[in-house]
């Protein structure tokens, strides 16, 4: 085989997890307990969640290849390895990685009905590197979406606190 063949061959090879091709639904969503493969991590950050639900995912869809986990745990991982550039106010989002004609996920891939969804499901959410994560990605979306807050539980007295984003 030439190297010209392998160079063509290369170019054609897939990203490891191209994005979610179809909308996550909010059943979905709720088949699943969404933090169990962080709930053990303490981070400032978002990439070791992608870590965390990358395995998750692998292990979901090992398992059965269309499980809502497999389903929810590659989309939360796609969502959780977004870079953020604090110093581009402008675009601050960017995709992990890219070459050729493909690349990782951006939030504009997650724009309409996955964005709805995503927001219904921010106020639930305790891990607050999660929380704030996606609902950063909603505001980028739908700046009037900037007011998503975390539901009060009916088993303490704390107060809601606001969740949008510090751009």
């Amino acid at each position: 085989m030439s190297e010209e063949s392998n160079a063509e061959e290369d170019r054609s090879v897939e990203p490891e997890r191209p994005p979610t091709p179809r909308v996550i639904t909010a059943d979905e969503f709720a088949a699943v307990d969404i933090e169990a493969p962080i709930r053990e991590l303490s981070v400032g950050h978002a990439h070791p969640l992608a870590d965390a639900y990358w395995t998750a995912h692998k292990q979901a869809e090992a398992a059965n290849a269309n499980s809502p986990s497999g389903l929810v745990y590659g989309l939360l991982f796609e969502i959780c390895r977004i870079m953020l550039k604090v110093t581009d106010r402008g675009d601050p989002w960017q995709a992990f990685g890219s070459s050729g004609n493909w690349r990782t996920a951006i939030p504009s891939d997650f724009k309409g009905e996955q964005a709805e969804v995503i927001a219904g499901i921010v106020p639930d959410i305790v891990n607050p590197v999660l929380q704030a994560r996606l609902a950063d990605i909603v505001w980028s979306l739908n700046r009037k979406r900037a007011g998503l807050r975390r539901r009060q539980s009916p088993a303490t007295s704390t107060p809601s606190r606001d969740c949008s984003p510090a751009i």
